[in-house]
């Protein structure tokens, strides 16, 4: 069964609305450790999430020699939940 969680609020003139919350992707709190676009930003860490499309693309094309499969099917999974067909494995690195 897919379930939803979803709120009602009641404005002040009266209406109801409905506000869906979708359902968490699996693994998307995992963080991962970024020097930004530029790679010259201060290191920091970010759920990925938060991380742009074209991040976890790049994850996938340049990291996947070594990130553990959590990772792997998270990014995966987030991809596939914004519409976007993840890189096929066999175009991922998959060495050093």
């Amino acid at each position: 069964m897919n379930r939803r969680m979803f709120l009602m609020v009641t404005t002040a003139a009266g209406a109801i609305l409905s506000l869906i919350q979708p359902k968490e992707v699996e693994g998307s709190n995992l963080l991962w450790g970024t020097y930004g676009k530029s790679g010259k930003e201060p290191f920091r860490e970010v759920k990925l999430k938060d991380c742009e499309t074209d991040h976890l693309q790049a994850i996938l094309r340049t990291e996947s020699w070594h990130l553990p499969d959590n990772y792997d099917q998270a990014i995966r999974r987030i991809l596939a939940s914004r519409g976007v067909e993840p890189l096929p494995r066999n175009q991922c690195r998959t060495t050093r």
